[in-house]
């Protein structure tokens, strides 16, 4: 799949939060929560640049029904509650002392009280405008035709001014706040739009639609303090013009081997376009490191290593710093020449196998799934490669499905009897998550290669189709 695609992320539920000043000040979140005594109560943000939530603090509630918080907010910051399987998003500023009510039995369950109140209420009848809307005729509105979209995407806007209308004219807020939450609004639109344009650009075929949905992404004001606020919708909306404007433009034109072939440069030139474009600092570091990021995870150390010096003279890569050390650490750990981490599963006819078993021989992993586009695309080079190395009896191939029904999997291989090699399954869901973690993989297909030794060659080897498959597998037998 091409770099940084962002067609899942945007559908997906991600929460997101913010980066904290040293200088933060503590907003007190006081919760009453009915009939919840001895359940926990957890606040959380989440972490711009892995998408991973950070916890702030769990709480239980109290015999008296009571959970009290002590967060750190410079100027402001979008935080999570959530009590059982409900969640609402606070907006706390400096000075709050929000109460928060919670009833599971009546609708809506969260109150709000207290200094800050207003903009946690805003939010909760923003996100019921948005729920009401988002789905249409039984479809979620990514899934409709052109003409319905542009028609509930000017219901939800309508929507949104006359909930700013009556709202602001009852509830006097601050005007930066208010900015705040009005543009959580509109970048909720905004976002609706990316991902349309996503849901339609990856359908098979891919459909065309007009530029103005198209290039919603040239709406997204760019602003340090959206950022720094922790702005949910903000932070998707950066996640796809990234893509757009930076990825896509360096990659127009060129063939997806073209890209695999020259993905440092690309790295170190999408670095280049993003400080060509003055964005805001903050900005333009979280996209910068971001970058960063995606390259640690392909193993090119040596690009790693260049963009680290280059982020390291400017004052804002100490936001991100400690988490680009810790995750270059863990990937340090897949470098050639490294043990491989374990790989076992299921064979088709209900045997444990491992990469260990294969010790001695070279060993071309494809991990995959039937319902991977991409996986299966590549089993016609799959094949051919298979052929250059028949009869060789040194070279394994070794083809890992993650699908989680095997029945599918199983169901595929009895039609498909020619991809020959040791398939296994990893259906469970602890083996799975062990996977993911052991190999720092984010998507598939996924190909590694293994030497005699049991140790990695290539932890992102080439895949069948490119023509140095060949010799990446030759080179070590």
């Amino acid at each position: 799949m091409i770099k940084r695609s962002v067609k899942f992320l945007l559908v997906a539920f991600v929460i997101l939060g913010s980066h904290l000043s040293l200088m933060a000040s503590e907003v007190r979140v006081t919760v009453k929560a009915k009939n919840m005594t001895g359940q926990p109560v957890l606040l959380f943000r989440a972490n711009l640049l892995t998408f991973e939530a950070d916890t702030i603090a769990v709480k239980n509630v109290s015999p008296e029904g009571l959970a009290s918080f002590a967060v750190p907010v410079n100027k402001h910051l979008f935080v999570n509650l959530m009590i059982g399987q409900q969640m609402c998003t606070l907006l706390l500023s400096e000075g709050d002392a929000l109460h928060v009510t919670f009833d599971k039995d009546v609708a809506p369950s969260f109150g709000f009280a207290g200094r800050g109140a207003g903009a946690s209420t805003y939010m909760a009848e923003s996100d019921e405008v948005r729920k009401r809307l988002e789905t249409a005729d039984g479809k979620h509105i990514s899934g409709l035709d052109e003409k319905g979209f542009v028609l509930t995407i000017e219901k939800m806007s309508a929507a949104y001014e006359t909930l700013n209308a009556d709202f602001f004219s009852k509830y006097p807020i601050a005007k930066n706040i208010r900015n705040l939450l009005e543009q959580r609004n509109v970048l909720s639109v905004i976002s609706a739009k990316m991902n349309f344009a996503a849901v339609n650009q990856f359908a098979d075929p891919p459909k065309d639609i007009a530029p103005s949905i198209k290039n919603a992404y040239k709406e997204l004001p760019l602003s340090d303090q959206m950022l720094d606020a922790g702005l949910y919708d903000y932070a998707l909306a950066l996640a796809f013009y990234s893509q757009v404007s930076i990825y896509d433009f360096l990659q127009k034109g060129k063939t997806p081997e073209e890209i695999r072939e020259m993905e440092g440069q690309y790295a170190m030139r999408a670095d280049d376009l993003i400080v060509s474009h003055n964005y805001p600092a903050h900005v333009s570091m979280l996209l910068r490191t971001r970058n960063l990021m995606d390259v640690i995870l392909t193993g090119k150390n040596d690009v790693t290593d260049s963009l680290i010096a280059r982020l390291k003279k400017e004052p804002t890569y100490s936001l991100y710093e400690p988490q680009v050390e810790k995750k270059y650490a863990i990937l340090k750990k897949l470098a050639p020449g490294n043990p491989a981490p374990p790989i076992s599963g299921v064979t088709p006819d209900g045997k444990t196998r491992s990469l260990a078993d294969l010790k001695g021989k070279v060993v071309y992993v494809d991990v995959w799934a039937t319902w991977c586009g991409p996986c299966i695309a590549e089993f016609p080079a799959s094949k051919q490669l298979q052929k250059s190395f028949a009869g060789n009896e040194n070279v394994v191939f070794f083809y890992v499905s993650i699908d989680n029904k095997q029945q599918g999997w199983k169901n595929y291989l009895e039609a498909n009897k020619d991809l020959k090699g040791l398939h296994i399954n990893i259906s469970d869901e602890g083996a799975f998550k062990r996977f993911l973690e052991s190999y720092q993989s984010a998507s598939i297909p996924k190909y590694i290669l293994v030497d005699k030794e049991g140790n990695l060659a290539d932890v992102n080897a080439p895949r069948p189709s490119s023509t140095h498959a060949f010799e990446a597998i030759s080179k070590i037998l």
